[in-house]
């Protein structure tokens, strides 16, 4: 499919554009050269993200992101899941359950996001 090609330049400078959107910008979440982007090829998922000892990771399919507004929403969402991290969301909590549904709310609001998508 044609459409947007990703790099990890133009990964990078989404996640630097939203972060300095509210409300990122004051859950001041770490700059891009404190975490770890992949491009990976899965076409079971948009994007995920992990943290582990050596900091957090976010990985964006290119076989899904295929425009600009898609890449924003999934690492917008992404970086949701960072903040529950950071809030003390645990692995073994309740995957999207109430704490990143209000992040994913405020983030929505924001940018217009269709939430059903997000």
């Amino acid at each position: 499919m044609a459409g947007l090609h990703l790099t990890p330049d133009i990964v990078i400078a989404a996640y630097e554009l939203l972060r300095t959107t509210p409300p990122f910008r004051g859950w001041r979440l770490p700059h891009a050269d404190e975490v770890r982007f992949r491009i990976v090829a899965d076409r079971g998922a948009y994007g995920t993200h992990r943290v582990d000892a050596s900091g957090h990771e976010i990985s964006i399919s290119h076989r899904n992101a295929h425009h600009i507004d898609t890449l924003l929403r999934v690492m917008a969402h992404e970086m949701c899941h960072m903040q529950e991290i950071r809030l003390g969301f645990k692995r073994n909590d309740v995957v999207h359950g109430a704490l990143f549904q209000r992040l994913a709310d405020k983030v929505c609001k924001y940018h217009n996001f269709d939430r059903g998508a997000f």
